[in-house]
């Protein structure tokens, strides 16, 4: 659970299951608590999950990046879209260390294709990242990158009760 430090929201969830089922019991279930039904659900972002390709570091921070790409970038031949993704990669490199990224495929699930999960405990490593791929051509074929874009901190259940009681 997060405290979320965007305006648009107080706090957000990241349900991990491997099946969706589950992540929309759990939903339904929570909304239908006492804390549930006093809450308004803003956004919702559903993807594919696969098993962690870091170890966690007790980051303090935790971003999230929906992503859409735009028709062509579907059209394009496997080894177009594997060239520019190369690109991609190789900007993300010198970031790997700081910034953890835990991708959720959503295409034919929701209105996105990809869902980026970030954490880290460098912001400024993060911008840089994020600034370094605005630069790669994989970018141009984004015809959603965030929007919104969430950013909070990473935080125990009992905590952010805490916070949002007072």
């Amino acid at each position: 659970m997060l405290r979320s430090l965007s305006e648009k929201a107080d706090f957000f969830l990241r349900v991990h299951a491997k099946e969706m089922l589950h992540n929309q019991n759990f939903v339904v279930d929570f909304m239908g608590t006492t804390f549930g039904k006093a809450l308004k659900n803003t956004d919702t972002f559903n993807g594919i999950t696969k098993p962690l390709n870091y170890v966690p570091q007790g980051s303090p921070y935790a971003v999230v990046v929906p992503v859409r790409k735009d028709a062509d970038w579907w059209l394009m031949p496997q080894d177009a879209r594997t060239t520019l993704m190369k690109e991609h990669t190789d900007a993300a490199v010198l970031y790997l260390k700081s910034v953890m990224r835990k991708l959720y495929p959503s295409s034919g699930l929701d209105d996105l294709d990809y869902i980026t999960y970030f954490e880290t405990a460098k912001l400024d490593d993060f911008n840089n990242l994020v600034t370094a791929l605005l630069q790669v051509n994989e970018n141009h074929h984004n015809k959603q990158f965030g929007q919104p874009a969430l950013l909070g901190t990473i935080r125990p259940l009992d905590e952010i009760l805490e916070i949002l009681s007072r």
